[in-house]
């Protein structure tokens, strides 16, 4: 039985049910959100895995030409693809239809989907911004950086129960709720995160190089140029934060571990979903006001991809090593 035999369309009644079956005509392609990019782009379409991968994750429709581009990419003919195509226009169309999220949400580790060939499911929304939006409302010149889009994460290959949902909390709201922070940990509040091998950079948002460049990512760039967003730490538990960018016309992203290890702004947080909680603890014999960031799902570290000194240089997601390009200096603003 071919994908496609297993993935028929025409039947679907909702919209989740409709990108459930996204999620498994992906599954059954074996191939992962870059090499479906890759493979619609040699026969001349485009199809950017991160609209692909938010859209499977948020259980939204998409557009007809991504639509069209993903079933062709997943080996399908062109009947086939527009036989998809009509199945979502009937759905947009349909005024009452249900808006249920479809089954297999976050893994049981409270990540999102990330790139790699796994099923996932919606979780929160993610903000990412137009370059040309931030060039044209802030006046921030294109080598700032800036870039908040509509959509993006991925497939980390966790998949599996989902935890028992706690309160959500929406970014930057009841800060100083919960327990205090533990010995040690920073206050919340507005701060500044700076790498310690590059004080005069902060931790902000930026694009990912040779990546989405409408994808916002955490990178270093110079202080002077790092705002907006602010960054606010709120608290998440004993010891437990929430990293929150806050623009002042696109609100409130809150730093979540994505599948390559990069961190991306979603719209809200919430403590179940433990790629947006992080243990800051301080680096011992390091100094004061020197921390490491350990994401609450994984216990690994934040630190500078490629133990890159230069603005631009991502901040991810790795194993714990004790060098000081995972030491941050985090100060109230």
């Amino acid at each position: 039985m071919t994908p496609h035999e297993e993935t028929r369309i025409g039947d679907v009644r909702t919209t989740a049910e409709y990108v459930a079956r996204m999620r498994r005509l992906k599954e059954s392609s074996g191939l992962t959100f870059r090499q479906l990019e890759q493979r619609a782009a040699g026969e001349g379409r485009f199809l950017a895995r991160s609209t692909l991968s938010d859209a499977l994750r948020r259980g939204a429709l998409p557009r007809p030409d991504v639509i069209e581009a993903f079933v062709r990419a997943c080996g399908g003919d062109r009947e086939r693809a527009q036989e998809w195509v009509r199945a979502a226009e009937r759905l947009g169309k349909d005024p009452v239809r249900p808006q249920e999220s479809a089954d297999g949400a976050d893994g049981a580790d409270g990540r999102p989907s990330s790139g790699l060939p796994a099923a996932s499911g919606p979780g929160g929304s993610v903000r990412r911004r137009a370059a040309l939006l931030l060039a044209g409302a802030l006046g921030i010149s294109l080598l700032a950086l800036g870039a908040w889009g509509l959509l993006s994460p991925r497939t980390d290959g966790r998949a599996s129960a989902r935890p028992p949902a706690a309160a959500g909390a929406k970014a930057g709201a009841g800060e100083d709720a919960g327990a205090g922070a533990a010995a040690g940990a920073p206050s919340p509040g507005w701060s500044r995160i700076r790498p310690v091998r590059s004080p005069a950079l902060c931790v902000t948002e930026g694009r990912e190089r040779g990546g989405d460049p409408n994808r916002a990512v955490a990178v270093q760039r110079a202080c002077s140029g790092a705002v907006p967003p602010r960054t606010r730490l709120t608290r998440a538990g004993d010891g437990a934060f929430f990293v929150v960018w806050r623009h002042p016309q696109l609100g409130d992203g809150c730093l979540t571990v994505i599948g390559e290890g990069l961190l991306e702004p979603w719209e809200d947080c919430r403590k179940d979903r433990l790629a947006q909680v992080f243990r800051i603890e301080p680096a011992r014999d390091a100094g004061p006001g020197r921390y490491l960031l350990h994401p609450e799902y994984s216990g690994r570290c934040l630190g500078v991809r490629g133990d890159g000194r230069d603005a631009g240089a991502e901040i991810v997601e790795e194993q714990c090593t004790g060098r000081d390009d995972q030491l941050f200096v985090i100060e109230a603003e």
